[in-house]
Formats: structure tokens, sequence, C-alpha cells
């Protein structure tokens, strides 16, 4: 558990749908971090913040972004997760579609390195 005077909330991110919640840049003991925090605390949201925090736990694998911590106090109820510089997945697809030909990404370039990766950091271990 990391407790909330512990984190130093920078620059909004982003921001989900409904009560999913906001994405931050963040400070935690010195280290740059992202905090995704509820925006509306209920039964459901806190459910599936729970759920995706400990996924998160369970995933160690250097294409996956690592959970420092949960961060579950009366000031905030946060994932706090590594901070990974370059932006989201999504974000470089959808640059992708605005793309001259000869730039855009290939499957036989960075896309099938990217799907390799994201499935090497998600398969299951026995």
């Amino acid at each position: 558990m990391i407790d909330s005077r512990e984190i130093e909330i920078g620059s909004l991110l982003g921001q989900g749908d409904g009560g999913t919640g906001k994405v931050f840049l963040a400070a935690h003991k010195g280290m740059e971090v992202v905090v995704k925090q509820l925006a509306i605390i209920d039964y459901e949201n806190c459910r599936r913040l729970r759920g995706e925090c400990f996924l998160c736990k369970e995933m160690n694998h250097p294409n996956v972004i690592k959970l420092i911590g949960v961060c579950w106090d009366d000031m905030m109820l946060a994932c706090v997760m590594e901070f990974m510089d370059g932006g989201s997945v999504e974000t470089r697809l959808r640059k992708d579609w605005t793309l001259d030909a000869k730039e855009k990404m290939t499957w036989k370039g960075v896309l099938l390195k990217w799907a390799k990766e994201i499935a090497e950091g998600v398969q299951v271990r026995a």
C-alpha cells in the first residue's frame, strides 16, 4: 500500500470515459510514475480498479508496465505504475493513420515486433 501523502501529482496524461478515471504523471519517492486515479468512486469502478491492480501485480515481463503499488486511502484510490516515456500504443497507432504510405508502420516491421512483444508479456507461465 502506498500512502497518498507520498505521491506528488503532476500533469494530466489522459482521461477515461465515465468513472474510470484520470491518468497523471506523478512522483513517488523521487521516481517518475503514472497514477491512474478513479474519478467516480462507486462499487463498480472500485471493483474494476482492484481487478486491474491484481492483474498487473501478476505480470512480470520487460514488455509489460510494472505496478509499483496501490493507493487505497481516504484521499485517493489509485494504481501507481511505472512510467514509460513515449505515449500510448493507441496514440501511436492513431498517428500512423495520418502518415504517408512510406512512413506508416507495417506488419513486416514494427507492428509484428510489437505483437510479438505483447504476446510474450502476457503469456501464461506454468
